[in-house]
């Protein structure tokens, strides 16, 4: 399962079946989680003009967590900022990474929504 915790592209995902068909393709992936999130965020960083994505991924039960920002916001958010925000409420400690990219993870992917939450409020959302 995999948690778009961003508002970047929301148009575009809700008139295509683009979320059905990653979903479909990281089920059936041999790929690490990481990995996968990885790969997706940098796909939506590469296909926004400018935005902030969270993505969180049930990696066995513990939650796997990257943060991009495209890098016209990089001066004023920090997707270390996101990550760290998220993996608190994940049971996870820490997070790292540079301004437009950074990952982490967490114990439990139990209060994913409450992560995503978290990192609505650095967004100030």
């Amino acid at each position: 399962l995999i948690l778009f915790g961003a508002e970047v592209l929301k148009g575009f995902f809700t008139r295509t079946t683009l979320p059905q068909a990653l979903s479909d393709w990281a089920s059936a992936s041999s790929l690490e989680p990481m990995t996968i999130l990885i790969l997706m965020l940098l796909a939506l960083i590469v296909l926004a003009a400018a935005g902030a994505v969270l993505l969180i991924a049930d990696a066995g039960g513990k939650a796997a967590v990257a943060a991009g920002v495209t890098a016209d916001l990089t001066d004023r958010l920090s997707a270390v900022d996101l990550v760290k925000a998220a993996v608190a409420e994940l049971g996870g400690k820490g997070g790292g990474g540079r301004a437009d990219m950074a990952q982490g993870g967490g114990s439990s992917i139990d209060n994913a929504q409450a992560a995503i939450t978290a990192a609505e409020a650095i967004l100030g959302g």
